[in-house]
């Protein structure tokens, strides 16, 4: 467990990024979810890092209220997330990660200094037959483009 944010770590991740990956190889959909916080090296150097731990502890919030119950959602590391999507449907990722972002950007953060922030966020399918390790570097790929894009935003690679 990540001791700043209380969600689950990399590790655990990658133990039911595993899981997941033999449900989808019997036949199962999934979908990963990788998520930065946009300009958070900024925050930090404005505002402390104090103050940009605050902001990951709030964000963890809202993005768990924001997802399913059965979704799995982890630190990733630094200021990204990841996210596992059971059952998602293609036509259904590119919805679900605006309503991801929208989360975000429309949440007033609690402090002094009355922050708005935003989450760029990159999305790819479990494949059968391919490494989840791969599927991840996918999402973590569309990520980038998201953020080249103008960040607020979500890019989904569906291959």
């Amino acid at each position: 467990i990540d001791v700043l944010t209380g969600l689950p770590n990399r590790r655990r991740m990658g133990q039911e990024l595993l899981r997941e990956q033999a449900l989808v190889e019997r036949g199962g959909r999934a979908f990963l979810a990788m998520m930065d916080i946009d300009h958070f090296k900024r925050l930090n150097d404005t505002y402390g890092h104090s103050l940009g731990d605050q902001v990951l502890r709030e964000i963890a919030r809202v993005l768990r209220a924001t997802l399913r119950p059965y979704d799995g959602f982890y630190r990733y590391g630094g200021e990204e997330f990841v996210a596992i999507f059971p059952g998602l449907l293609p036509e259904n990722a590119l919805p679900t990660g605006q309503r991801i972002c929208q989360a975000v950007a429309t949440h007033l953060f609690a402090t002094q200094h009355g922050l708005a922030m935003t989450l760029s966020v990159g999305m790819a399918p479990l494949l059968a037959g391919k490494d989840p390790q791969e599927r991840l570097a996918a999402a973590d790929a569309a990520l980038y483009a998201a953020k080249r894009e103008g960040r607020n935003r979500v890019k989904a690679s569906l291959a």
